[in-house]
């Protein structure tokens, strides 16, 4: 802790620190972190995707606030992926509507998209010096992490990341020595927080920390819950749960069971018979839970579709979940030990950050 004392001291005795819509100090700079607006999930490889009609609607407005908020970025690096630079296409308009002659210098950049927070790093290390405050339009989830990287050790961080976000951190020095925990996160705000609090006024700016993740309160909800359902304690949980949710939302859902694909291995280790006994298992679970997804619909009124795949239950379920266009997912927590070292299916889902994702235990 001594340490991080030490390294806030020197941010203050070298009068680098940034004030809240104020500008960089001499040695200073001012790093913008925008994901893209809400994307659509059309048949189309996942570099072409472009924005929702949310996102649309989205992008505009927190452009709209980067220019009331003062933050007019010198330059920006944007993703090659289409619903990146769609977000800044329509952002930048907003931002020349509340900064009129706002027209930064674009970079589009191909190590943004897909890029970890590492990566991310040294591409800031990278920046043109003469820059002072530099915008990086990417996604999930190297911006998140990098957020909460270069913010300080006590800083206030959301509880979410949704499309769209914005988080604007002070860096005590040039580009190259940008280092993790020695930022300060300044402002943080959403699209659905701008819209409920209006653009901010001098006196009115505040860090906007939101625990809605990916919707918005009270106009927005899944349409489509997706939950990954087997035999297991947290599974039958995870069920319950999505259907209750469901049924609030008025949503539908797709329940997914996916068997493991281990007949070979068996076959030509232990004999066909354990083969045929295993897939006879699995089969039988298909259907008890098939049939629970059918009383759950009749019972509850709600649309339930149930679907057997094989093979990972990550890649399985991300497949099914981008066919079925479903908008979150349900899952039971891992109760296997070797998961806590590896990674559960939740943990890979949520790293994922296509979906909002709830991990039921």
């Amino acid at each position: 802790m001594g340490r991080w004392r030490s390294k806030l001291r020197w941010w203050s005795e070298r009068e680098a620190a940034v004030s809240e819509g104020g500008s960089p100090g001499e040695s200073g700079r001012r790093l913008v972190l925008l994901r893209h607006a809400k994307s659509d999930w059309p048949d189309v490889a996942d570099h072409q995707r472009p924005l929702a009609k949310r996102g649309r609607r989205d992008a505009p407005v927190v452009g709209r606030w980067l220019g009331a908020s003062g933050y007019v970025p010198d330059a920006v690096v944007c993703s090659t992926a289409a619903r990146a630079r769609e977000t800044w296409d329509l952002a930048s308009t907003g931002l020349a509507a509340a900064a009129p002659g706002a027209a930064p210098a674009v970079r589009y950049e191909p190590r943004v998209y897909e890029a970890s927070v590492l990566g991310l790093l040294m591409l800031v290390r990278e920046f043109d010096p003469g820059w002072r405050t530099a915008l990086i339009v990417g996604h999930n989830p190297g911006l998140a992490e990098l957020t909460a990287g270069l913010a300080g050790p006590d800083a206030e961080l959301p509880a979410g990341y949704p499309t769209a976000f914005v988080a604007v951190l002070g860096l005590p020095g040039p580009w190259a020595e940008a280092a993790p925990g020695e930022g300060r996160l300044l402002e943080f705000t959403t699209p659905a927080h701008r819209r409920g609090a209006g653009l901010p006024t001098p006196g009115n700016r505040r860090l906007a920390c939101v625990e809605q993740g990916e919707f918005e309160l009270g106009t927005d909800g899944p349409s489509a819950i997706l939950v990954g359902v087997d035999d297991s304690v947290t599974g039958l949980r995870a069920s319950a749960y999505a259907a209750g949710l469901a049924r609030r939302q008025r949503a539908k859902v797709i329940a997914v069971y996916v068997a493991p694909v281990a007949g070979m291995a068996l076959a030509s280790s232990a004999g066909p018979s354990v083969a045929v006994a295993e897939a006879e298992a699995h089969e039988a679970v298909a259907q008890e839970l098939a049939g629970r997804a059918d009383a759950m619909a009749r019972e509850l009124g709600l649309s339930v579709t149930f679907i057997v795949a094989h093979g990972d239950p990550f890649t399985e379920i991300v497949r099914v979940a981008k066919e079925t266009r479903a908008d979150a997912i349900v899952v039971g927590a891992s109760l296997k030990a070797g998961h806590r070292l590896m990674g559960s299916l939740a943990v890979r889902l949520v790293r994922a950050g296509k979906w909002p994702v709830t991990v039921v235990p």
